[in-house]
């Protein structure tokens, strides 16, 4: 609601996109807030993994899952993550899946 001494209006944002820069940026910041006071205070580094552009070209959305292990089988410390994604996707705009996506492994 946007008041002032002489008027008053209501708006209503219903597209909630990340992207809208009257809701989605304040929903935004209220995440990062929350991750940061989620996180001890320490120092991080990114890790980027990308995914080939195939799926874009076929304007799928593919299905991944990462998962983080500790140790390795012989239960001594090895932190790794085991990325598994779909060789598939949807294909959202014709609501069916695609079986097979030609990745180029190289």
């Amino acid at each position: 609601m946007y008041t002032s001494d002489t008027e008053e209006k209501r708006c209503y944002h219903k597209c909630k996109s990340r992207f809208c820069p009257s809701c989605g940026y304040r929903a935004t910041l209220r995440w990062l807030e929350e991750q940061e006071a989620a996180l001890p205070d320490i120092p991080y580094a990114g890790i980027v993994l990308t995914m080939p552009r195939e799926p874009t070209r076929y304007g799928v959305s593919v299905g991944i899952m990462v998962v983080p292990h500790t140790f390795g089988g012989d239960l001594k410390f090895n932190a790794h993550l085991h990325v598994l994604v779909s060789s598939g996707g949807l294909l959202e705009s014709e609501n069916r899946w695609m079986p097979r996506l030609q990745f180029n492994k190289n």
